[in-house]
């Protein structure tokens, strides 16, 4: 139950820059460790809930819990959507970030012009 209940890390602790032109993105994130967490718990929930629902069709005659363990099966597949939506948020916005600190960090090539001295 734990697991449900931590989806949506990226959402919470991933921050993109909010004005992608501006060379000021100090208070952004470039870190991966939400995302990351977050594609771990969408794959174990996803993992869970389809072994439910392989464990529930398995069965030879329905019983009194049949509709509870779908019902289980269906709320860790939303679970695992939101971590799989969040995951992607924080990938999007960690790549936004390094994308305009690397752009930042590049140096600006300079072209000193001819002196009036030596123009034709």
């Amino acid at each position: 139950m734990a697991c449900v209940f931590a989806c949506g890390c990226s959402l919470v602790f991933s921050k993109g820059p909010e004005n992608p032109s501006l060379v000021e993105a100090t208070q952004c994130s470039t870190t991966l460790a939400p995302p990351i967490v977050d594609t771990l718990i969408a794959g174990g929930l996803l993992s869970v809930a389809t072994v439910g629902v392989v464990e529930s069709a398995s069965r030879p005659s329905p019983q009194a819990w049949e509709g509870v363990s779908e019902a289980g099966a269906g709320l860790l597949v939303i679970a695992g959507a939101i971590a799989v939506l969040s995951a992607v948020h924080g990938y999007n916005s960690s790549a936004r970030c390094r994308g305009v600190k690397r752009a930042a960090e590049v140096p600006t090539l300079r072209v000193p012009l001819a002196p009036a001295s030596m123009a034709p």
